[in-house]
């Protein structure tokens, strides 16, 4: 190789390295640009929206968007805490079981009020009553 040769290779080189550490050390600025208190009133906000939707609406379908944004919550928590410690991944592994766990129980719930609807022609919860009696066409 020419001298000039590897003198391209070193300014490539330091140019690369430098190039890295100032990305890696922007994104750590970055990530701690907006507060975590900001994220805790923004999850405190969507699960005081969803209790408030769970204990004043009466469709089934609106009731199961509440119990979503109480989880979406959770995983924001989750989420904001989990960025003290960038090396561990435990809030964002606790929060895609969460988004598991809620695809689950949405595809559950839908067919649960698919089923009432069915059986009843209704999916508000204050016309469904069951009457005590034990009926087992709606299994």
């Amino acid at each position: 190789m020419h001298v000039a040769d590897s003198e391209k290779i070193k300014i490539l080189y330091t140019y690369c390295k430098d190039t890295y550490s100032f990305k890696k050390t922007a994104s750590l600025k970055a990530t701690f640009l907006i507060p975590t208190s900001y994220f805790l009133l923004v999850s405190a906000v969507l699960f005081c929206i969803g209790v408030a939707i769970i204990l004043t609406k009466r469709n089934a379908i609106v009731v199961l968007m509440g119990i979503e944004l109480i989880l979406n919550a959770a995983n924001l928590n989750l989420v904001a805490f989990n960025r003290h410690i960038p090396q561990r991944l435990d809030g964002h592994v606790f929060a895609l079981f969460i988004i598991i766990v809620a695809a689950a129980e949405a595809a559950v719930a839908l067919a649960i009020v698919l089923k009432t609807y069915h059986h009843f022609q209704t999916i508000n919860l204050d016309e469904i009553k069951m009457e005590g009696k034990k009926d087992s066409s709606l299994l």
